[in-house]
């Protein structure tokens, strides 16, 4: 046998299983890589959510207040003070109404 691509090229009585010793080897350490890079990325991906969802939450207060202050500033109280301001006369301040 001078084939050049044997698989037991010394006539090896336990080539075959030689190469599932290999194969399962490589296997299983292919496996642990696997999911270690599994873990590194599901915990960089955590910490990424975490930080858009703080930058969700910080976004929406400041929403909330501009729109808050939209509809204080829409009212027509607001807009008599504002009024009141350019002319140059006192803002009236209706809540002291006895």
């Amino acid at each position: 046998m001078n084939n050049m691509f044997t698989s037991n090229p010394f006539e090896n009585t336990d080539a075959l299983w030689q190469h599932i010793v290999m194969i399962l080897v490589s296997a299983i350490i292919g496996y642990i890589i696997g999911i270690i890079d599994i873990k590194q990325t599901t915990y960089r991906l955590e910490r990424k959510l975490i930080s858009l969802n703080a930058e969700l939450e910080t976004y929406m207060s400041r929403k909330a207040r501009m729109h808050h202050d939209q509809l204080i500033h829409s009212t027509p109280l607001a807009e008599i003070n504002s009024l009141n301001i350019l002319i140059g006369s006192e803002p009236d301040d209706l809540g002291l109404v006895e």
